[in-house]
């Protein structure tokens, strides 16, 4: 690209909101970081174990490689255009992204058909696939993808080189890409765009016929198979690819196809970003759940690891001392008599891993996003108001119910100790039932605030003072003591004589009871009672207030002035149909002895996918909230450049 007098770039990005800007900042951290992890999980994994070096696997490994270098090449220069506000690109580090984002583009291309290739030898010529598909086949033909991506992109780059920029110098995307540097091109760009449609058919039309003829002969071996188990086998060592196939040639179609059509930047900005950010995000996962495999690799690797940390002694002077201790510990926990055993989720050591996984990630996401709120409460003096301090408490309350639980669960998981003595049971149990009771009330409260926002604003000041909220809040804290205490003070009577295997991830009531030898029939009304009352009181509160506050927003003249109004319950709305449509499952029916199942499903869904959702929810519909999250971003990145 040669310019007569342009020498930088302004990337316009996605879009000019800066809440929405937020939004994305989040979004796509997240999609980057989820996305180097699990494909470096990928790469690491293929080369750490050994039933794992085969061309399958050789091939997966470089498509994993290829998919961290695509991503890189494009998020991480757009994360630093919205974090600092520089939306300037130098001509020649544009030339470079175009290059190397076409270059990972092309190359990823051929090699999915490469793999097409490795699965119709592998299924039609089953004995001669050690022989064909050779470590120096495999290297070969990773090579010629490289070759075959880069012939594929020298002419229309070349002809790139030689574009003149006279006047416009903004590219109306969030990285260089060649169809809207060609937009903003004085130069004739009519050869150069069927140059780049002839390239771009060209790729897909080579790499989509190797894939179709190959898994036309595969399912025509695959049909001939004489049992369905067999065909079934077959098929599941193909599924995993073929779902990546179809992501990345339908997602790609509408980027590559028409360059030169003006009405498609909208939407070709909108796929390109979901492609560089979602595509390498999902495809760890798809191989992930779909091959038993890299399943089973990943388990061996976290109980290596468990295995290491056992054995690791820090102070190497006193080895001895260190193996008695464990000796010392291991004679404690074979002691019954004060213990439980938490049978968890699962036995399957694949899923526990795949559990391990998605609830340390959703754990942390939980852990950080409420404490991103109550930094911004506590911070942005604009979040000074009442409806931010229960927010900030509330927040709170998410990463203390999720804190009770799902750490200890985790530490299970991945050490394999499921026992946990009678006194972290009760304190487990105490604690869990606290916080979740505390939340309801909480709700309750942020409802009232709402009515009196909506429905009386004028003494809203007077009404909501800080007094009022500290009250507030400590009144729904002793609520949820004196909900809990009558039941657990029953529960600390129960015996327990000839079972301690607690069916459940954590100890909480219903499962408690179960394995009692007690009369449990007391204390079970007990449970019923106060879970009736708590729904019953604080839905009442709700229901009172949003009747109230409808009633009021439809009496508004203008409708821009009810759109407001809603917005503003809006998140609250939400959170209440999550908390309350998970909860019942779990607290209703204790005596109920065939729900165990699905209230062990619902309550891991209520400890971690709830609190980590309501940071998500209330960020994405509170426009005060995006505007303190873009400031302090923006204060953190003047101080980085100070």
């Amino acid at each position: 690209m040669r310019n007569n007098t342009v020498t930088t770039f302004i990337l316009l990005g996605l879009t000019d909101d800066q809440g929405l800007q937020v939004l994305l900042f989040i979004f796509l951290v997240l999609a980057y970081t989820l996305s180097v992890t699990g494909n470096l999980t990928i790469i690491s994994l293929t080369l750490v174990h050994s039933h794992l070096r085969t061309a399958m696997y050789y091939f997966l490994q470089n498509f994993a490689f290829l998919e961290i270098s695509f991503t890189s090449a494009s998020i991480p220069r757009y994360l630093y255009n919205i974090a600092t506000g520089d939306r300037m690109i130098t001509y020649n580090a544009c030339v470079t992204q175009v290059f190397f984002t076409d270059l990972f583009g092309v190359t990823e291309f051929f090699l999915l058909a490469a793999m097409s290739y490795d699965r119709y030898v592998a299924i039609c010529r089953p004995l001669h696939y050690v022989t064909i598909m050779n470590s120096m086949a495999c290297r070969r033909l990773v090579c010629c993808c490289w070759v075959a991506g880069l012939l594929i992109i020298i002419p229309p780059l070349s002809l790139g080189l030689n574009l003149e920029f006279c006047a416009s110098n903004i590219i109306d995307h969030f990285l260089c890409d060649a169809s809207p540097l060609l937009k903003i091109s004085c130069s004739d760009t009519w050869f150069m765009e069927q140059t780049v449609v002839v390239c771009a058919v060209l790729t897909l039309m080579m790499t989509l016929m190797c894939v179709v003829l190959s898994y036309s002969h595969i399912i025509k071996t695959v049909l001939k198979f004489p049992s369905a188990q067999q065909r079934k086998k077959a098929f599941s060592t193909c599924s995993s690819h073929m779902i990546v196939v179809s992501i990345t040639y339908g997602s790609c179609i509408f980027i590559y196809i028409k360059p030169s059509a003006k009405d498609e930047v909208a939407i070709n900005k909108g796929v390109t970003v979901l492609m560089t950010s979602i595509a390498p995000m999902l495809n760890p996962f798809i191989y992930t759940l779909r091959n038993k495999q890299v399943k089973q690799a990943c388990s061996d690797s976290i109980k290596r690891i468990v295995i290491f940390s056992k054995n690791y002694c820090p102070d190497e002077g006193n080895i001895m001392k260190c193996r008695l201790s464990r000796r010392q510990e291991s004679l404690m926990k074979n002691h019954t008599i004060t213990t439980f055993l938490l049978l968890g989720l699962t036995d399957d050591p694949q899923l526990q891993a795949i559990l391990f996984l998605f609830l340390g990630l959703t754990y942390m996401l939980s852990v950080t996003g409420n404490l991103t709120i109550i930094s911004l409460t506590i911070l942005d003096p604009q979040l000074k108001t009442p409806m931010y301090y229960f927010l900030q408490n509330f927040a709170f309350l998410e990463i203390a119910f999720t804190s009770a639980c799902m750490p200890r669960y985790l530490y299970n998981l991945s050490t394999g100790d499921n026992t946990i003595t009678y006194n972290n049971c009760v304190t487990q149990v105490f604690f869990i039932d606290l916080f979740a009771v505390t939340e309801f009330f909480l709700l309750a409260t942020m409802s009232y605030d709402r009515y009196v926002a909506i429905c009386k604003p004028l003494q809203y000041v007077t009404i909501m003072n800080s007094r009022v909220c500290g009250r507030l809040v400590l009144s729904c804290w002793a609520a949820g003591l004196l909900i809990i205490f009558p039941p657990l003070t029953l529960g600390l009577n129960l015996e327990f004589c000839d079972s301690n295997a607690i069916d459940h991830f954590g100890c909480d009531a219903y499962p408690l009871l179960k394995i009692s030898c007690s009369p449990t029939w007391l204390i079970e009304q007990m449970l019923i009672v106060c879970a009736v009352l708590t729904f019953v009181m604080t839905l009442l509160c709700v229901v009172l207030s949003y009747i109230s506050i409808i009633r009021t927003i439809l009496q508004f003249p203008s409708a821009q002035q009810r759109t407001k109004a809603f917005s503003t319950c809006s998140s609250h709305m939400v959170v209440i149909a999550i908390t309350y449509g998970s909860c019942i499952f779990v607290y209703v029916k204790p005596s109920s002895k065939d729900s165990m199942a699905i209230n062990k499903g619902v309550s891991v869904l209520t400890t971690s996918i709830a609190p980590m959702l309501n940071p998500f929810i209330y960020t994405l519909r509170n426009k005060q909230v995006k505007q303190a999250f873009s400031n302090t971003v923006k204060r953190i990145s003047l101080l980085l450049k100070k």
